[in-house]
This record gives structure tokens, C-alpha cells and sequence, in this order.
């Protein structure tokens, strides 16, 4: 018999980063053994595809913790639903659901296992955390920068979907591109610390009439404290014709196959990247820059380069470098799409899927 497995997302659309990775799961999961329920902030995009792989899932809004009455009806509330549900186990990403979630209230008392999937660096352990029986972190870099107090961790690696990204056509003419061009690409949040900065400034760098720059940027709405604005980013392109702006593109997997070169230029240690995992499975070759648990994910001189954060001329060399040698691009992108076969298909499903037995006996 199928156990049921209760995911809580955060979100109610596949926007890339922690949302993708409980999506992949739910996608790659053995349905002969766990039967998924899918919890999303609110009716949205994905849930046309959750439809189509007759995956169940409910609308479930954060609640007011701060209101002890609601809090306890909250908890009834979540207690009542995993129990008509029949959920074995909880998979969740760290603070989708709040601080202090009834959710997981409900799930203490009905004794029905956490497991929380941290992406992020965790100082201290919040309430949510703490209601945790594992946490999987992403990296071995993030499994050292997390405080999970008591709570056992473990890395297991994200899953990427490489039907997905090993099939995105090309989107050239779509976008005005030459067949001919040399494309690099910035494939993320529009963040200060994500480099944008350093990716415009390497186009200036390079004078040679095929190359061309792509930069996708987050989904409307979405804003943090360090977030260049659409209108702060064309300026800072200034407008070069070389450079596009794309702004948030659904279709991610076609930016990735219109593309020769990955540039991921991070000034900040970045617990675990998926556009490099998303790179592989696109056999793109990357110019990364070595922060956090980067080179957990690109070989350098294999299936990338790795450069120092502030080292502008060095990514300036590796670029110029796989600007002029197609055969390289090409090699090093094979040998990424090895890597992440390998690494981030089948092996952190099955090693989830062998987590939730533990877990669950």
C-alpha cells in the first residue's frame, strides 16, 4: 500500500529555486509507493500540470499565529485535514508556511513525521525548524551553515528535471539572435548579489561582433532589498544592442538551449544553485564564480571555470577563451549533461524515497 506524502510548497507556480525542487520531486516520485498531495499558497500556474498528473492538491494560505483563539482553531483545522487525507509524512521547504505553522502543531499531536528541506543558511532554529524530525540541505556547504540545533541533517542533492532541460529549443530568432552569435547568458534573479553588476560589466570587456548577452530576470512582483528593478537594469545595460534584457521567462529551458555559455557571477556564497544543475542538464558549459558550494557543482576546467568573486579579468579570460574554441563549449557542456545524469536525476529521488521509509518505519 502507498503511503501519502503531504508537500507544502509556498507557492502556487514552478518560479524556479526552492519551489522547483519539491515540483521535480512530485514529478520523479515512484507513485506505486508514495502518493503526493500537493499544498499551494493559492490556485495558480502549476496547477494545470498537477491536473495532468493526477496529483491531488488543495489551496492552503498561511494563518495568524499571533491570535491564540485562530491559532487552536488553525490546528483543529490542519489536524482535521491530514487526518481525512491519511498523511504519512510531511515533506516541506523551511519556512513556506510561516514561523510558527499549525500545520506542523497538527502534525506533532497526530504523530505524523517532519521532514524540512532547508535552502537557505539557518542561524538560529525557528519553531518551524524545530518541529522538524530531519532536515535535507542541498549542499554540504549549506549542511555547515545550518543550525538545526538537535534536528539531524543531511545533504541529499537537488533534482533536476532533464526531460525538461535536455529538450528547450532554441528561441534565436524569436529573440533577434544570429545563428552565428555566441551567446552568454545570465539565467536568475535580478540581485546585486547574484552579479549582475559583474555580467554587464563583462560584456563591456568583450569586443568581438559574435558575442551576445542574455539576462533573464525574476517574475513580476517578486522584490527584495537588493533587486535591480527592470528599468535599473536596462540602464545598466545602457543600450548596447549586444545585451537583452528578457525579463522573467517561463519557458526557461529555451533561454538555456539558446545559449552557448552560463554565466553565474554570485558575490555572495550561494548554498545551492540550480542554474548550475539546470546548466548540466542543458549541456552548458558555466564561468562561475567560486562561492558557497559552487564547486560542488562545476569541475573547473571539466564541465566550467570557477573564478574568484571580484576577479573580473579572470572571467573575462574564460570567456574569451570558450568565445573562440565552439569545441570546447562543446565538450565541457557534454561533460556537464554526464555529471548531472549522474548526479541529479534518479539519485536524490531514490534517496529521498529511501529518507521517507526511514522515516516512515
Amino acid at each position: 500500500m502507498s503511503k501519502t506524502i503531504c508537500y507544502f510548497v509556498g507557492t502556487h507556480g514552478d518560479w524556479g529555486g526552492a519551489s522547483r525542487i519539491l515540483f521535480n520531486l512530485v514529478r520523479h516520485i515512484d507513485r506505486r509507493r508514495f502518493r503526493p498531495v500537493v499544498m499551494l499558497s493559492q490556485a495558480g500556474p502549476i496547477c494545470q500540470e498537477l491536473e495532468q498528473l493526477g496529483v491531488e492538491f488543495h489551496a492552503w494560505p498561511r494563518h495568524d499565529f499571533r491570535n491564540p483563539l485562530r491559532f487552536g482553531l488553525d490546528v483543529a483545522r490542519a489536524a482535521a485535514f491530514l487526518r481525512r487525507c491519511h498523511v504519512d509524512l510531511i515533506h516541506l521547504n523551511h519556512g513556506c508556511i510561516g514561523w510558527r505553522p499549525a500545520e506542523l502543531a497538527a502534525a506533532r499531536l497526530l504523530r505524523i513525521p517532519v521532514l524540512q528541506h532547508a535552502q537557505q543558511p539557518v542561524s538560529t532554529p525557528s519553531p518551524d525548524l524545530k518541529a522538524a524530525d530531519l532536515v535535507l540541505t542541498c549542499s554540504d556547504y549549506l549542511q555547515t551553515v545550518c543550525n538545526t540545533g538537535p534536528i539531524p541533517k543531511r545533504t541529499v542533492y537537488d533534482v533536476v528535471d532533464d526531460a525538461r532541460f535536455s529538450q528547450g529549443r532554441s528561441i534565436r530568432a524569436e529573440i533577434g539572435l544570429e545563428d552565428a552569435a555566441v551567446v552568454f547568458s545570465f539565467i536568475g534573479r535580478t540581485r546585486r548579489r547574484k552579479g549582475v553588476q559583474m555580467f554587464v560589466d563583462l560584456s563591456r570587456r568583450i569586443d568581438h561582433p559574435a558575442a551576445r548577452f542574455l539576462i533573464t530576470g525574476q517574475r513580476v512582483g517578486v522584490k527584495t532589498d537588493d533587486s535591480y528593478s527592470a528599468e535599473e537594469v536596462s540602464a545598466m545595460i545602457g543600450g548596447d544592442p549586444r545585451v537583452n534584457y528578457l525579463g522573467f521567462r517561463p519557458d526557461i529551458e529555451n533561454v538555456y538551449a539558446s545559449s552557448d555559455v552560463v554565466v553565474m557571477p554570485s558575490q555572495a556564497p550561494e548554498p545551492c544553485p540550480a542554474v548550475l544543475i539546470e546548466s548540466a542538464a542543458s549541456a552548458r558549459p558555466v564561468i562561475a564564480t567560486s562561492t558557497g558550494s559552487t564547486a560542488e557543482f562545476v569541475v573547473d576546467g571539466e564541465t566550467g571555470f570557477l573564478v574568484d568573486p571580484q576577479d573580473l579579468d579572470a572571467m573575462t579570460d574564460r570567456a574569451q577563451r570558450l568565445l573562440a574554441d565552439g569545441s570546447l563549449r562543446r565538450s565541457m557542456g557534454e561533460a556537464a549533461r554526464r555529471a548531472a545524469r549522474a548526479r541529479f536525476v534518479e539519485a536524490p529521488v531514490e534517496q529521498v524515497q529511501s529518507i521517507y521509509d526511514e522515516m516512515l518505519h
